[in-house]
């Protein structure tokens, strides 16, 4: 069978999330509301980077808190969701589920189907863990909020490769948000590990 993906070079993968400055992507609980101070009549960045997105990766968990915002926001881009249960059904337009047991080719394929821009690895830190695992990051945009949460849901569990980052750009904001953009220089293979959670 042939390859479609084969000769194809990848194009980059990106982390983008907001944390607090401990690390913390959310309370253990999973709520957003921690964020809401600092979003309010902001622009941080936030469509001008969906701009350049093209496809994306995302958890259930993940996956299904945001369809309790509302409508799917994010069009008809290639998604999908990293799952092992059935169950999820009235998928939108453009996202399926995959069992995340082929990265690379997953990521190959959304990016042939969706023909341009970026994907993104829309949370949460067991998704990121994975991705750094196999070596498929390329960026990393954090927002740092000014806030230390204490306790939560890490944006980097642990174990994953050590990994160099060069900084690309970093953006402070009269709210006190940071944004920091860093590039993947090189990780240790040696050291990756991840565990299977994509739930």
């Amino acid at each position: 069978m042939t390859n479609t993906n084969e000769g194809l070079a990848r194009r980059t993968v990106v982390i983008y999330a907001a944390s607090s400055l401990d690390g913390y992507l959310a309370p253990n609980d999973g709520s957003v509301a921690w964020l809401e101070p600092f979003g309010s009549g902001a622009d941080l960045g936030f469509d001008d980077f969906l701009g350049t997105v093209g496809s994306l990766v995302t958890g259930r968990t993940t996956f299904e808190q945001v369809r309790t915002f509302g409508a799917w926001p994010y069009g008809s881009r290639p998604t999908a969701v990293l799952t092992h249960r059935a169950g999820l059904k009235d998928l939108p337009p453009g996202v399926r589920t995959d069992d995340g047991s082929d990265l690379r080719t997953l990521v190959a394929t959304l990016q042939r189907e969706s023909g341009t821009g970026t994907t993104w690895l829309l949370g949460g830190g067991s998704l990121h863990q994975s991705f750094l695992a196999e070596g498929l990051v390329d960026e990393i945009w954090t927002h740092i909020m000014p806030v230390l949460l204490g306790d939560g849901i890490p944006m980097f569990p642990a174990p994953y490769p050590a990994t160099n980052l060069h900084l690309v750009e970093s953006v402070a904001y009269e709210n006190g948000v940071v944004l920091v953009r860093y590039r993947v220089e090189s990780a240790d293979s040696g050291g990756s590990a991840h565990r299977d959670e994509h739930v």
